[in-house]
This record gives structure tokens, sequence and C-alpha cells, in this order.
């Protein structure tokens, strides 16, 4: 088969690909595979090679997403290597691209391809850190700046999100397992700022759609952990429901600030709108693409 390739396989099934070994090596020391989800299991020429597997990487019924290094060693040159992969989730017989060459190659490879969602981070990260900068300078001084403060959490939680997302993680933190659960928290987390945000932008006031707002945020973040901690349930597959939380925070906030709009309370509405617009749509295509 050609790589990358989707099997369509059943939950569960032993998918198994061989290649092998070119007769020359060089500097290449390392095979890399992704793991999406799946259980893996490396042998050279028969002999075992390395694993990942759920010890200590479960999430809850699933693996989280890694990339696999196998090391080569002087003498596999034209062995067969042979790769099994297994997974009980739809990514049952989804096999990626399997690079060959040295690790530090590889992972700059990797860097090179993510360059601008690790841009993106960074933007966000130094957005969230102007916002409380100007929090800390004005807090005396002007009536609104508590609203800086909200817009960092909200930055704060969309950047470790975002940055758990990207496939690289793995290169900045090992284990990934946990830095997966965090980045499902904040995800969780970051309608609260939101909420607190638009409640504390919109003249004509209406508190207590936010305080159900935030009473439904509470309750669906500790729902969801019950859920994973103790009922084994997966972030990423329970992950829809805050999905569709966040865009009704998103859509009633856009009503909220439409009617200031119209009204002329509020001058810098039509920017917020256009904003949460454009982070509704962001959101609509990770639901789609999930």
């Amino acid at each position: 088969v050609n790589l990358p390739v989707d099997l369509e396989c059943e939950h569960g099934a032993d998918v198994r690909i061989t290649k092998m070994i070119p007769a020359n090596l060089d500097k290449c020391n390392s095979l890399m595979i992704e793991s999406k989800r799946q259980e893996m299991l490396v042998f050279v020429n028969g002999v075992f090679r390395k694993s990942y597997t759920d010890q200590g990487q479960r999430l809850g019924n699933s693996m989280p997403y890694s990339y696999v290094f196998i090391p080569l060693y002087s003498g596999d040159e034209g062995r067969e290597v042979e790769i099994r992969i297994e997974s009980d989730t739809y990514y049952s017989g989804n096999i990626s691209n399997v690079y060959l060459g040295s690790e530090m190659s590889i992972i700059l490879m990797l860097i090179k391809k993510n360059i601008g969602w690790l841009a993106l981070i960074g933007v966000i990260f130094i957005i969230g850190l102007i916002a409380l900068i100007c929090y800390i300078i004005y807090r005396k001084t002007f009536e609104g700046n508590i609203l800086f403060l909200y817009l960092f959490w909200f930055s704060f939680f969309a950047a470790i999100w975002c940055f758990t997302q990207i496939k690289i993680r793995q290169v900045f933190i090992g284990d990934i397992a946990l830095l997966e659960s965090v980045g499902h928290c904040c995800f969780m987390l970051i309608p609260i700022p939101v909420i607190l945000l638009i409640d504390g932008t919109v003249k004509s006031r209406r508190g207590i759609v936010a305080q159900i707002e935030l009473a439904a945020s509470m309750v669906l973040f500790l729902v969801q952990n019950i859920l994973h901690t103790g009922f084994g349930y997966d972030y990423f597959e329970i992950q829809p429901i805050t999905q569709i939380f966040f865009l009704i925070v998103l859509l009633l906030a856009v009503v909220l600030l439409t009617l200031d709009y119209k009204n002329e309370k509020f001058e810098g509405a039509f920017w917020l709108i256009f904003g949460l617009v454009g982070y509704t749509a962001g959101i609509l295509g990770e639901a789609v693409c999930i």
C-alpha cells in the first residue's frame, strides 16, 4: 500500500505492515511513525525493538496521539521491520507516513511543518501577556480594568489548548497523557472568561444570562471530568458537548452585542462581533474535523 492509508478496519483489528530497511542507512538512526490513538509494537528481523502501549499512557479508552521513534542500529541494513498497529477507536486501520532519518532531522522537519501553529500560539500568549500587564497597570485607575484580566485568562486557556493539540507537543513535554488531559480541561474552561468578558462589555445588562451560562459551564466541567476519571470516557469523545455549548455562548454573545450596536450603546461592538463570528467559524471547523 501507499502511505498514508485508511484500511477501514473493524475496531480492535490487528494491522501489520512490513518493509525492508534500506541497505545504506548512512546517518539515519530512526524510523518514525505517528500513532493516531493506536497501540504499536515494532520488530526488526523478528526481534522486538520498540512499543507504544497503554502503560501509563491510556486516556479513558484510548491512547493519546504520539510520534513513535524506532531506533536503528548498525547491522539493521537490509533487515525487515514490522509495525503492528491496533486501536479500539475509529482510527483502526489508519496508517500514517513512515519517516526515515536521524532523530534530530525528523524533529526539525516536524517543527517546520507546524511552525504556523507555533507562531499562532505565540501570538495568543503575547496577547494574554499584554492584557495581564494592562490589568496590573490600570487596576487602580481604570474602571473597566477587570476586562483585561478576563482577556488574559481567555488567552491563557486558549494558548494551552492550542499547544496540547499540535502533534509536536511531545518534543517539548514528554508526558503527553497528562498534557492532553490538561488541554481538554483548559478547553472546557475557555467559555468562562468569554462569558465574563461579554457580560462586562455589553451595556444592555443581561446578568441573568451570564449567570446561567456560568453555572452551565461549571456543571459541564465537573460532569465531563467525572465521566473521564470515574467511568473511563475519553475527553475527545465527549468534547463535542463542550463545542456545542461554546457555540451557544458565542451566538448569545453576538446577539447581545448586535443589540448594543443597533442601539448605539457600544461603539466597539462591531469589532467584537467580527471577532466572535470568526472564532465561531473556527469552533465549527474543529467540530467538523474532530
